[in-house]
């Protein structure tokens, strides 16, 4: 589903504070604090645009500090049978929206658009130092959690741009491991391109308690 809405904007501030269980519809335990505005009902007023839309998703990273990763999934992958650690059934995708404005021609680097993604997802924790069938790891812990991803500018960076482009991931879980323990899980993406250092990791993050 997509559609465009003219918006007057006065001020817009984002914070970014980025396999044997049954599946149920989602009821995630808050873990860490996250963003509660619905960014699905803002008013309409008449300047920038929203443009929103939804997609399904599968975003993995790896904790190099501790050998962890995380995959955040709402449908199986597009070929292939998923692992059984893996979601079984597509749910609901994620919400996307973008904040700003397209131009054209030799105008097009002078774009800004502010995106955002946010919503459910089936929660996968490995240990990727123990080789396994779980997304080539051992399985940690499973189960629902909530994912957001904010990214500052898709065109902070272009041929005759100087300045970088970061976005963020952050994902939160009530996750079940193999033997029945509940655990509480935090993941965090920061990444950076610019045009004097190319791409950067500035953080990858996966802490399961």
């Amino acid at each position: 589903m997509r559609w465009r809405i003219p918006l007057v904007l006065s001020l817009i501030a984002f914070v970014a504070v980025s396999c044997d269980q049954q599946l149920v519809s989602p009821e995630v335990d808050q873990v860490a604090s996250e963003a509660t505005f619905d960014f699905m009902n803002n008013p309409d007023g008449g300047s920038l645009i929203v443009d929103r839309w939804e997609s399904h998703w599968r975003a993995c990273w790896l904790d190099s500090d501790n050998g962890l990763f995380v995959c955040h999934v709402t449908a199986p992958p597009g070929s292939g049978a998923p692992d059984a650690c893996d979601i079984q059934e597509a749910i609901e995708p994620l919400s996307h929206q973008d904040i700003g404005e397209w131009l054209e021609n030799e105008e097009f680097w002078d774009s800004f658009i502010h995106h955002v993604v946010k919503g459910d997802t089936w929660v996968v924790v490995g240990d990727a130092n123990v080789p396994g069938d779980c997304f080539g790891g051992t399985l940690v812990a499973s189960g629902w959690g909530k994912f957001m991803t904010i990214d500052n500018d898709v065109l902070g960076v272009g041929p005759e741009l100087a300045n970088a482009n970061t976005w963020q991931s952050k994902g939160t879980g009530r996750l079940m491991t193999p033997g029945g323990e509940k655990v509480a899980y935090n993941g965090m993406t920061h990444y950076q391109v610019s045009s004097s250092h190319g791409f950067r990791v500035l953080k990858e993050s996966v802490s399961v308690r």
